[in-house]
């Protein structure tokens, strides 16, 4: 086992080091100098305060910050810009909310996301605790649109809404009416949709920056593979009926459900993977002689990071936490009692690769599954490599 996991790591330093892919973007100094370079896309879930970034691909890696720029940008894909905006840091978190109605603005430098751009611009700001939006007219002058949700008593929660006033005094059209301000919500969709809708209205160009790209959000996977096991038990208290089953080839059978979470570039994703597994054996000795039978189905949950090389090549890492339901499963010797197996818990750490997003194969090691331990003195030995070949089909 421990030659498996030594490749494992060597694998897993390769794929990682290969995985710094740099796109084409610019970013804009200080004195409005406009650099063409490629840039780590991280598909950054919180706004940044720097990047990494290579003048050609395969340059020195190179590391930008607020300080010294102010606007960067990924082809096609997203852009920030520097501003010094008031914002409010108040946790919008329900065990963390206060009396206060109004926020604590606070004068800041940050990288705002553009949503829309145009006579009225749409900026975001997100990051661990709260999610803020900005606008700006034809004046430039980027302000904080204000919502927050606060206590009015222990029991209830209330909302100021100042936002939806700013709109509606700052944005006219004739097909906008008090009531679409009052029910305009707090989030990107509809407040994208909103500043859109205003400059349609004006027939004034716009443009946006919201890349949510259709994703492949859920896949369902049929996952065949081979076990390889080795199994063993022993008794503190004798040797008599210790026994190694040596290692056997057997066949493994999962159904694979991987959600992928919407944010870093689709590389991470929630798996559950029931499986069917099995082990029968026999040892004979001149003391004993034993005989396993153990089948139970196994629900591994998990996380996977993928590591994308190109469009149609990716590999990837998981971690697993197993949970096993043994299914009429025993080790019977000649002059004992049988003793029942019970189900517990075990861990499992695989690497992969995946072609076109429908074929794959992963290596996995599962760690120690204690079979015995409802009985004392009895201890076991069961643990596995397990070699997976997958087809999405959904």
């Amino acid at each position: 086992m421990k030659k498996q996991l030594l490749i494992l790591t060597v694998l897993l330093s390769l794929i990682t080091n290969a995985q710094i892919i740099f796109e084409k973007g610019y970013y804009i100094t200080n004195d409005d100098q406009k650099i063409d370079c490629f840039i780590k896309n991280n598909d950054w879930k919180y706004n940044p305060s720097e990047f990494d970034y290579q003048l050609y691909l395969g340059a020195e890696i190179k590391k930008a910050s607020i300080e010294n720029v102010k606007e960067f940008g990924i082809d096609g894909y997203s852009k920030y810009i520097r501003a010094k905006v008031k914002t409010d840091r108040s946790s919008q978190k329900l065990k963390q909310l206060t009396y206060e109605k109004n926020p604590t603005l606070k004068e800041e430098t940050l990288f705002l996301k553009p949503l829309i751009e145009g006579s009225h611009s749409l900026y975001e700001y997100e990051d661990p605790i709260s999610q803020t939006y900005f606008y700006a007219k034809e004046d430039g002058i980027i302000e904080t649109l204000i919502y927050k949700k606060y206590l009015r008593s222990k029991f209830e929660i209330a909302e100021n809404i100042q936002f939806k006033r700013q709109l509606w005094n700052s944005f006219k059209c004739d097909s906008f009416s008090q009531k679409d301000i009052e029910l305009l919500e707090y989030n990107r969709e509809e407040l994208i949709k909103f500043f859109a809708e205003y400059h349609e209205c004006h027939n004034s160009e716009f443009t946006r920056y919201d890349h949510d790209k259709k994703r492949d959000l859920f896949n369902l996977s049929i996952r065949p593979g081979l076990n390889y096991t080795s199994f063993s038990i022993d008794n503190s208290q004798t040797d008599t009926y210790d026994t190694d089953f040596g290692k056997r080839a057997t066949f493994r059978l999962g159904i694979e459900a991987e959600v992928i979470l919407p944010f870093n570039k689709n590389k991470w994703g929630l798996l559950f993977e029931p499986t069917y597994q099995g082990f029968k054996a026999k040892s004979e000795n001149s003391r004993t002689t034993a005989e396993v039978n153990y089948s139970s189905i196994e629900l591994p949950i998990g996380l996977r990071h993928y590591f994308f090389l190109n469009e149609n090549n990716t590999f990837f890492i998981n971690g697993i936490y197993i949970f096993d339901f043994t299914n009429d499963s025993f080790i019977h010797f000649n002059s004992v009692p049988t003793f029942e197996f019970e189900s517990n818990i075990n861990f499992g750490f695989g690497i992969g690769y995946k072609y076109n997003n429908r074929y794959g194969i992963e290596l996995r090691y599962h760690s120690n599954r204690e079979l015995l331990k409802n009985y004392s003195s009895w201890s076991s030995d069961y643990k596995t490599v397990s070699f997976i070949i997958g087809y999405s089909f959904l």
